[in-house]
This record gives structure tokens, C-alpha cells and sequence, in this order.
């Protein structure tokens, strides 16, 4: 990746939040996290923000991986450097993951981003958050990589 940014920067181009969300979903497709990571703090010092899609890619792989802490992290970072928000189905998947890693510290203030975003009773959210995970267990592992 930074041959061919390093590229594009001898050739006076500059890579923007365009380029870098292609070369992130490149690593989230092959489920590599520290790539990703590392984009993200490339992008960082050269002052590009991410897409509201590469986040969520990433966060949903982090998740996936079982980095919730990690996932929670980032979805922290990206809000408060971004005009944009996460959608209330990415906190959802960081709650799921949290609860699923047994990461109790973070859950109240999680929990109280789902609600507050979708309007949500606590019952709902822990009912649609073991629907999910019900579903997910009778896909495929390849379905489950794209759900």
C-alpha cells in the first residue's frame, strides 16, 4: 500500500477518503485488520478522514474477528472525527460482540447509543441482539463473511 501511494504522491496525485476506502475494503475482504489499522492511521496524518463505509467495514470486521474493545474504539474515534455518524445497527453489532466477549465495562454507554439512535426499549435491543446472533448461526461461513 505505500508503494502505491507513495506512487501517487511522486506523480503529484494525492489519495483521498475515494482511494484509501478502496484499499481498505480490499483488506477487509481478505480480513486483514492490521492493514486496515494501518490505513487508518495513515490516513490520519495526512489529514484524510475515512468514509462512513470504510468505518463500518472495518468496525464489522473487528467485530467479527472478536475485537469488540478494538471495534468500540474506533467507532469512538470515527465520531468524533466526523460530521457523520455510525448507524444504530453498527453500535448493535458492537454490543452483540461485547456481550459475546463478556466486555462489561463498555456496555451501558453502547447500550445507550442504540437506544438513543433508534428510539429502541433495552428489551428490544437485547431481543433483535439474539435474533441476530440465531440468525448468523444457521448461515454458512461464507454468508455470514457478507451478512
Amino acid at each position: 500500500m505505500d508503494d502505491l501511494i507513495d506512487r501517487m504522491n511522486k506523480a503529484g496525485l494525492h489519495a483521498n477518503t475515494h482511494t484509501y476506502h478502496h484499499i481498505i475494503l480490499r483488506y477487509v475482504d481478505s480480513q486483514n485488520l492490521e492493514m486496515c489499522l494501518q490505513c487508518f492511521a495513515e490516513m490520519s496524518e495526512y489529514n484524510v478522514s475515512p468514509s462512513l463505509k470504510s468505518a463500518q467495514a472495518v468496525i464489522e470486521l473487528a467485530t467479527g474477528l472478536g475485537h469488540a474493545r478494538l471495534a468500540l474504539d474506533l467507532a469512538y474515534a470515527f465520531e468524533a472525527s466526523s460530521v457523520r455518524k455510525l448507524e444504530a445497527q453498527d453500535w448493535v453489532r458492537i454490543l452483540a460482540a461485547s456481550t459475546d466477549c463478556h466486555f462489561v465495562s463498555e456496555l451501558h454507554s453502547t447500550t445507550h447509543r442504540v437506544l438513543r439512535r433508534r428510539k429502541f426499549t433495552a428489551r428490544k435491543v437485547v431481543s433483535w441482539t439474539h435474533g441476530k446472533r440465531r440468525w448468523l448461526n444457521t448461515m454458512s461461513p461464507r454468508m455470514k463473511a457478507n451478512a
